[in-house]
C-alpha cells in the first residue's frame, strides 16, 4: 500500500472519529444546558423499525407515529425529523445510491465522510455517524397524529472466512431521535434534551434539535443482522473442485481449437 493511500486512510478514521466525538460532546452540553428550544405538544410516541431483505443489500424501515395532544397537526407541517445514525465497521452507507433514491422522494441522507464501498469488515474498523432526514407528515385519518417514514438502504461488508463460525453479526443500533419545528409551542412533553446536529438546508451549518424519548416502553438496544462468512473447513474440498472445472473448461477449449470442424453447423 503506498504511503499516499495510508495516508487518506487515516485521514478518513480521524475524520469520522472526530464527527463523532464532536457529536457526543455537543449532546453532552446541550442536555445540562438551560437554553429552552420549541417542542411538540405530544401526548404519545410509537416508534417501530424493521429490516427487509436477507442478502448483503438490505433497507432499514423506520416508522415514528407522533400523537399530539391538541387537533395541531398543521402548525407543525415546516417540522424536520432527524436520524442519527452510528453505523457500525459491518455496515457500509453508499451515499451516492441515497441521493439518486432523494430524487425521487427518498430520504435526503448526509454523512460527513464518504464510505469505503470495497472495504471489508477488518478493514473499517470504525463507527461512521450518519445523518438521516425526513418531513413531517399528517396522518391521513386523524388531524391531531404525525407519520414519519423513512428507508435507509444498507450494504453489508464481507467479512474475513473462518474455521469456526458460519455466521458474523454485526449490530445497527436505534439512533437519536431529533425534531426541529419553527411554529411549534414550548410545552416539552416528551423531549429530553437538545442537541446540535448539521441542518438539513445546509448541512455544514449545524441547528439545535429537540431529541425525543423514543424509548419508552423500554426495547432491544440494537438489531442484530448476520451475515454469511466463508468455512475454512471447506477450503481444500472448494479449491479442488474449482481446479477440476477449470481444468475441464481448459481442455474443452483447447479441444475445439484443435478441431475447428467440431464447430461447424
Amino acid at each position: 500500500m503506498s504511503s499516499r493511500s495510508v495516508y487518506n486512510r487515516v485521514a478518513f478514521i480521524s475524520t469520522s472519529s472526530f464527527e463523532l466525538l464532536i457529536f457526543l460532546i455537543s449532546s453532552t452540553i446541550a442536555r445540562n444546558s438551560s437554553i429552552k428550544f420549541n417542542c411538540l405538544d405530544i401526548q404519545s410516541i410509537s416508534f417501530q423499525r424493521h429490516i427487509e431483505n436477507l442478502g448483503y443489500h438490505r433497507n432499514v424501515h423506520t416508522r415514528l407515529s407522533v400523537n399530539l395532544i391538541h387537533e395541531s397537526s398543521t402548525v407543525y407541517s415546516d417540522c424536520k425529523l432527524i436520524f442519527v445514525e452510528v453505523i457500525p465497521p459491518g455496515i457500509a452507507v453508499d451515499i451516492n445510491q441515497c441521493h439518486e433514491l432523494f430524487k425521487f422522494g427518498g430520504a435526503f441522507v448526509y454523512s460527513p465522510t464518504n464510505f469505503d464501498m470495497e472495504a471489508d469488515a477488518e478493514s473499517s474498523n470504525r463507527h461512521s455517524l450518519l445523518y438521516v432526514y425526513g418531513n413531517v407528515t399528517p396522518h391521513i385519518d386523524s388531524i391531531d397524529k404525525l407519520d414519519i417514514d423513512v428507508t435507509l438502504p444498507i450494504h453489508l461488508r464481507y467479512h474475513r472466512p473462518s474455521y469456526i463460525d458460519v455466521f458474523a453479526e454485526s449490530k445497527l443500533g436505534f439512533p437519536t431521535v431529533g425534531i426541529r419545528c419553527e411554529k411549534a409551542s414550548v410545552l416539552c412533553s416528551y423531549i429530553q434534551y437538545i442537541f446540535y446536529a448539521p441542518c438539513p438546508e445546509n448541512p455544514s451549518t449545524r441547528c439545535l434539535w429537540n431529541k425525543l424519548d423514543v424509548n419508552d416502553p423500554p426495547r432491544l438496544l440494537h438489531d442484530v443482522l448476520q451475515i454469511p462468512i466463508g468455512n475454512l473447513n471447506q477450503f481444500q474440498l472448494v479449491s479442488t473442485l474449482t481446479l477440476f472445472v477449470t481444468f475441464l473448461g481448459c481442455c474443452c477449449i483447447l479441444y475445439f481449437i484443435t478441431n475447428p470442424r467440431e464447430l461447424e453447423i
